[in-house]
């Protein structure tokens, strides 16, 4: 085997692979076992993304994407599962103790469809801290889910 590859070579044998998976119906690696939603309901296909630590979460969010659960719902049950895992010492149960000796948590979400946003801090004893932050998104600060009543509260 020649040790470069000029960029001809390299199309040309690029181009023979794509064809021959194309005539032999060889799936694409990443395609969804089930039908996607209708076209109509996206503007894109969905994206789920994490840091390594996160591939769990975001098959589970990207599978219930696909069957066409809500966005923030589908995120925030990727992220419990990080969340509830105690050997994981970034995030939630077996997060790392502050200079205290307390672990103190912190979420935030946002939803794109609504533009709501929740955030909590410094929560202590709670192990799912994006459920907090999502039920604030939800209800607001004021636990009603009216906007001015969060506005009003806050300023």
């Amino acid at each position: 085997m020649p040790e470069s590859v000029s960029r001809r070579e390299f199309l040309r044998s690029t181009a023979g692979g794509v064809a021959a998976s194309a005539v032999l119906g060889i799936p694409h690696p990443m395609r969804p076992p089930r039908p996607l939603p209708p076209q109509s309901r996206w503007a894109a296909k969905p994206v789920a993304i994490a840091s390594a630590n996160g591939l769990r979460a975001v098959q589970k969010a990207f599978d219930m994407l696909m069957q066409g659960a809500d966005t923030l719902d589908s995120v925030v049950e990727g992220v419990k599962i990080q969340e509830l895992d105690p050997n994981d010492d970034s995030v939630g149960y077996g997060g790392l103790p502050n200079a205290a000796g307390v672990v103190q948590l912190d979420a935030s979400c946002m939803h794109g469809p609504t533009k709501r946003a929740g955030a909590v801090g410094a929560l202590e004893n709670i192990k799912t801290p994006s459920e907090v932050a999502k039920l604030i998104l939800k209800w607001g600060p004021s636990g009603s889910p009216s906007r001015s009543a969060s506005r009003k509260k806050i300023c």
